[in-house]
């Protein structure tokens, strides 16, 4: 039996196709152009400035056509030392603290987006500028495992890399071009808005544009100072860190400006554009309002991330660390979490009167309607099961600059005449969602009704329509009035219970 003294680990050619199937995403995919560009940038940074006698501005410009893409940068170029690791796969680069971490980028990126690939180069103080093509299905068939180089003379301050893709893919050919733009414009936004890079994107240069931040006072104290609600970040766990900012948006987002970007190594890798991270922890529930105000940028150290940096690796070590650092903000005085779950825009009042106008005139509408179907008003008395007793509210003084307006109702139910006002009114002093008094006159029982449009709910939740509210609770002050005739005792503290449950949420 022979002696098997050693195996190949050499990459096959046909391995190259597997590299189709990858879940890549077309921004990411050119955000690795964009990195291999930007890490050269920052390795030369000195001989870019003195080779061009400090006359030098990096730029990148990106070509995206229906039938080809190109990628142009004026950084260092690939020299004689890394042009054999850059086009082998795998072949990790020396230093692999920068962005071209796992030396994959640009070989998968481009047989993920083509057919036909080529890249030419010109490396900072050498004498060759380099071009070389890849087909990949001359690669495969005829099993190459090398490419040949094309050379040609050069000065040596000329430096640049171009990458041409041919024969696009299914997934190159891509129409949602103003997304690739934001998306590239999001990961890449640090140096975009330090301006020490020019992207340019089809004719057009990118700019990243931050969103408006919250100025307000703090909402326990709303006559207190402003505050500009953006809050600088610095916290470790062991080997985790995460430096950034959480802020609060001037105005509320669900789908693009909420949510955190999480960067690593300067760059977004979860967050980007209209894909923002939004872990519970620290956006809260899904369609709450500090879901839609809430965001940030968060440098996380400590953390590893896919290949195709898109994701990070443990999303459940990253959850746990995020919710040891909320624990931290909600340590602090006037914290930020709870400005954005309870910060609400004061309505002004004009607007406020045209929403309650809006629910009187649907009111008497649907109560003319109910007049003329008759059958219809009750088909079933509302049963809030409790005990014997009407518990009821303490009188309330209501000044008349607090009503803002209101409707009545009468109707007949159980031998009783039930005449019914309900007025809207806005009273700080007031803590209840809604009050009820009653004064009974042989069989007619007179209800006056405030609904407090100053409640806590009404700033955490944007209602721009309250005659579902009119509804609500005209059923609920009939359910609790009618209740004792059914048995039960005591249904007011249904009433009692539910301004204390809703003044909680």
């Amino acid at each position: 039996m022979s002696t098997v003294d050693n195996v190949s680990i050499k990459f096959k050619p046909g391995a190259y196709n597997l590299f189709r199937s990858l879940k890549y995403k077309v921004w990411l995919a050119l955000a690795e152009y964009v990195d291999n560009s930007v890490q050269s940038y920052l390795y030369n940074k000195d001989a870019l400035l003195n080779i061009n006698n400090g006359n030098y501005k990096f730029k990148i410009e990106i070509i995206y056509a229906s039938d080809h893409i190109i990628i142009r940068d004026n950084a260092a170029g690939i020299n004689t030392e890394n042009i054999q690791r850059a086009f082998e796969p795998a072949n990790i680069p020396n230093n692999n603290t920068g962005l071209n971490e796992f030396g994959m980028g640009m070989k998968t990126a481009s047989i993920w987006l083509a057919e036909h690939w080529s890249v030419r180069t010109a490396a900072i103080d050498e004498i060759e500028e380099r071009f070389i093509e890849f087909d990949l299905e001359e690669v495969t068939t005829k099993n190459k495992e090398v490419l040949p180089v094309i050379t040609v003379n050069k000065l040596k301050n000329v430096h640049f890399t171009e990458i041409t893709l041919q024969k696009l893919t299914d997934n190159g050919k891509n129409k949602q071009i103003e997304k690739l733009k934001k998306h590239i414009t999001s990961i890449h936004r640090n140096l975009l808005r330090s301006n020490e890079l020019i992207i340019k994107f089809n004719d057009e240069i990118l700019l990243f544009k931050d969103p408006e931040i919250l100025i307000a006072p703090y909402y326990k104290n709303e006559n207190s100072e402003d505050i500009l609600w953006k809050e600088e970040v610095n916290y470790s766990l062991g080997k985790y860190k995460v430096k950034g900012f959480i802020a609060i948006l001037d105005k509320m987002s669900t789908s693009i400006e909420n949510g955190f970007a999480l960067f690593r190594r300067g760059r977004v890798i979860e967050g980007s554009h209209d894909e923002k991270y939004r872990p519970k922890s620290l956006s809260g529930q899904v369609g709450s309002p500090r879901y839609k105000r809430i965001f940030g940028e968060l440098e996380l150290e400590g953390f590893s991330v896919s290949f195709d940096k898109g994701s990070f690796s443990n999303p459940d070590e990253l959850e746990y660390f995020l919710e040891q650092f909320k624990n931290e903000i909600i340590k602090k005085p006037n914290n930020i979490l709870s400005q954005a779950d309870n910060y609400r825009l004061p309505k002004v009042k004009d607007q406020t009167k045209k929403v309650v106008k809006k629910a009187i005139e649907n009111f008497k509408r649907e109560q003319t309607e109910k007049k003329e179907n008759p059958n219809n008003q009750f088909n079933e008395i509302i049963k809030i099961v409790s005990d014997n007793s009407i518990e009821k509210d303490k009188q309330f003084i209501v000044d008349d600059e607090m009503k803002v307006g209101g409707v009545s109702d009468n109707v007949e139910m159980f031998g009783n005449k039930y005449n019914l006002n309900i007025d809207f009114i806005e009273d700080k002093s007031i803590s209840h969602f809604y009050t009820l008094e009653t004064n009974e006159i042989l069989n007619t029982i007179n209800i006056n009704c405030h609904i407090n449009l100053s409640h806590p709910f009404f700033l955490k939740y944007d209602i721009n329509d309250y005659s579902p509210l009119l509804q609500i609770i005209k059923s609920l002050v009939y359910a609790e009035l009618t209740a004792p005739i059914k048995g039960t005792t005591k249904a007011g503290n249904i009433r009692i219970n539910f301004n204390q449950f809703i003044r909680d949420l």
